[in-house]
């Protein structure tokens, strides 16, 4: 299998999966479907499941919102310092 996982699911519900993502596709903005292909090749090249089930979980969370607008509001250094401030409290909070 060269390195790759398999990853083959029985037809009729690759088919239903695959008209599925064909009718959303269609809907799409070409940027929008940019973003879909970069997703996609991501998740050909490091397929985690359990990666892509957090990142959804975190997606519904409405403080992740919060926290990117604040991050995008800071400066290069004040990301950093955000960075850095989010770490401490991490360890300090293991300690």
């Amino acid at each position: 299998m060269n390195g790759k996982l398999k990853r083959s699911l029985p037809d009729q519900v690759s088919e239903e999966l695959r008209g599925r993502l064909t009718e959303r596709l269609a809907t799409l903005s070409s940027n929008e479907l940019a973003v879909v292909l970069e997703f996609a090749e991501q998740i050909v090249v490091n397929f985690d499941p359990e990666a892509v089930s957090q990142f959804l979980s975190w997606r519904d969370d409405p403080r992740i919102e919060s926290i990117l607008q604040i991050a995008s509001a800071l400066d290069e250094a004040g990301r950093e310092q955000l960075l850095f401030d989010a770490e401490n409290r991490i360890v300090a909070l293991a300690n």
